[in-house]
């Protein structure tokens, strides 16, 4: 029987979903592939206890899909209610089909699911998927559009796969060290589950880019810990990788260095007292007009997210020093001040540095 999936806030009560919490390991990657995190420090890491992702059966992710449709009136007020961080992202291109209609299976396809993922936490995972079936429907019919569903829930419990061999390598691995030999090991063993989950196709439209990085930069970080190697043999080594690299990587990379010495240009430039106007200029010079623009605009909006997270953490910080509250009037005294300071994907963003801070001080 199928299940319906609206409360009176016209949301999903799937209990479930809130367990798939490993989505949220992908949701972040929306179109460039995630660098490999090989710099973690073995003391750092020593006395912390192992955290391990949370999974769920493929039963599991499978009965998300098995929702009873939206009413008209349902639907309309759902759909025209985007969560805040989609709203102020740009749409998913349109998804592509050949002349006898069947659906291209290209980053498009990805880029679709990860747009409306990457609302979990304003959306349950249940209410994502619909935006997902609902964004497919709108697009495909047919063969075409059981590919889409198939697909959907092939990355839904690829992405819960690739949880589950995180655990077990924390298991297996629990002195809590990090070496490039186990990084390799569990990325093939996560390639190798693709097959599970998706055909050949959707594995290299997927994540062929994905891993070309991820071999580029093992091969780079196993040239900066060769100690054996001087610096100008490193730059020597650095030299042919790019050379026998794919080309948007090299463009990636020299991108990410001339955005790196911009910056050390800049806090030289501050350091020295320089005002507004310099670093703009300094900012037109290497990335052009439009971008200066937009890199201004991200500092007026980053200016103005610390100015409230400071004046959240002083009066938080009141609260949680009073001794005229219980422990429960000030749990509820922090969720009602978040409420006036942040909202939307900004409460998700503010609670999550809340328990950063919380663990730090542990």
């Amino acid at each position: 029987m199928n299940k319906p999936i609206l409360n009176k806030r016209v949301g999903l009560s799937v209990g479930i979903a809130c367990a798939v919490l490993v989505i949220g390991s992908f949701v972040l990657t929306k179109n460039t592939p995630t660098t490999l995190d090989l710099n973690h420090s073995t003391d750092k890491n020593a006395n912390k206890p192992i955290e391990f992702e949370k999974t769920v059966s493929k039963e599991s992710i499978r009965e998300l899909f098995n929702t009873a449709e939206l009413s008209a009136e349902q639907a309309a007020i759902f759909y025209a209610n985007l969560p805040q961080s989609l709203t102020d992202s740009p749409p998913p291109s349109p998804l592509d089909t050949n002349t006898q209609g069947e659906l291209i299976i290209n980053t498009k396809v990805k880029r679709l699911f990860e747009f409306y993922l990457s609302a979990m936490g304003e959306d349950t995972l249940a209410e994502c998927i619909v935006r997902i079936r609902h964004a497919l429907t709108q697009q495909l019919s047919g063969n075409a559009l059981t590919t889409g569903m198939q697909l959907l829930e092939g990355f839904l419990q690829y992405q819960n796969h690739i949880g589950e061999i995180k655990n077990d390598f924390s298991s297996r691995y629990d002195d809590q060290t990090y070496s490039l030999e186990k990084v390799k090991e569990m990325k093939q063993n996560v390639r190798e589950s693709r097959s599970l989950f998706f055909s050949q196709e959707a594995s290299l439209a997927f994540y062929k880019q994905e891993d070309e990085y991820d071999d580029y930069m093992i091969k780079k970080v196993a040239i900066r810990s060769n100690h054996d190697l001087t610096a100008e043999q490193k730059q020597t080594e650095y030299e042919l990788l790019n050379s026998a690299s794919p080309s948007w990587i090299s463009q990636q990379e020299q991108q990410a260095s001339l955005v790196n010495n911009v910056k050390a240009q800049e806090k030289a430039l501050r350091e020295k007292g320089a005002d507004d106007a310099a670093i703009n200029q300094l900012r037109v010079d290497n990335y052009g007009e439009q971008a200066a623009q937009n890199l201004a605009a991200l500092d007026q909006n980053r200016a103005q997210w610390a100015s409230r997270v400071t004046q959240y953490r002083v009066e938080s910080e009141q609260i949680l020093s009073s001794s005229n509250y219980t422990q429960e009037e000030k749990t509820q005294l922090l969720q009602d001040i978040r409420q006036q300071h942040f909202s939307g994907s900004e409460l998700v963003r503010i609670s999550a540095l809340d328990k950063i801070a919380a663990d730090n001080t542990k």
